[in-house]
């Protein structure tokens, strides 16, 4: 059994901070892993990270907020720190694979990108890790949730991505840890054999097998 603890979109709230660490020294995960918007705008970022120092790896994706290059300025700066954005992370029986950034928003946020894009990048990183794989059991860290799904509901539309719910269709990880839709916050689904969750910014232990 592996426990985690998992959030996004914390942005820069210092009251996440605290109930985060209070979660983490409760139940004593092995893993934390964000999903992506741990700032606003990018801005102080590694004065925001630098507080994420739980003692155990810590697994991280840009959201929308972020680019990439913050994220892998952070894992060369911090050895807690593990880039997952476009790469892999194993631990135990587990096989993280992780997709930052988010589709197009109406707020101009740093690091969006359009359907074909987020396709054509999920593609090209999954080619060059699948191998890796073998009998592990995968699971995907996106920022953006998958298309029509409680997750990515604002009002009545569906915003999420549809080249991440193909992805998930297609290759079936156990998991799908995602955010960036505050609305949806804590709220959980399915896509076949997929559970699909956003966590929040307060963070969700989750134990694996």
């Amino acid at each position: 059994m592996t426990r985690i603890l998992c959030f996004s979109d914390l942005h820069d709230s210092e009251q996440a901070i605290v109930i985060l660490k209070k979660k983490f020294k409760k139940y004593g995960p092995e893993l934390v892993v964000c999903a992506g918007d741990l700032t606003t705008f990018g801005i102080d970022f590694s004065k925001t990270i630098n507080k994420m120092n739980f003692g155990v790896p810590f697994l991280i994706i840009p959201g929308n907020h972020e680019m990439p290059r913050q994220i892998e300025s952070a894992s060369r700066q911090f050895s807690f720190i593990q880039n997952i954005h476009n790469s892999f992370f194993i631990f135990k029986n587990l096989f993280f694979f992780g997709i930052g950034g988010s589709n197009i928003t109406p707020f101009n946020t740093p690091f969006e990108m359009n359907e074909h894009q987020i396709k054509e990048n999920i593609k090209k990183a999954y080619e060059k890790i699948k191998e890796k794989i073998e009998n592990r059991k995968l699971i995907l860290i996106s920022h953006t949730p998958p298309f029509k799904t409680k997750l990515d509901r604002v009002d009545s539309s569906h915003v999420g991505s549809i080249a991440i719910r193909r992805f998930i269709e297609k290759f079936q990880p156990i998991l799908n840890i995602c955010g960036h839709i505050h609305e949806n916050e804590e709220l959980s689904d399915r896509i076949k054999k997929t559970r699909v969750i956003n966590p929040g910014s307060y963070g969700k232990i989750i134990e694996l097998k």
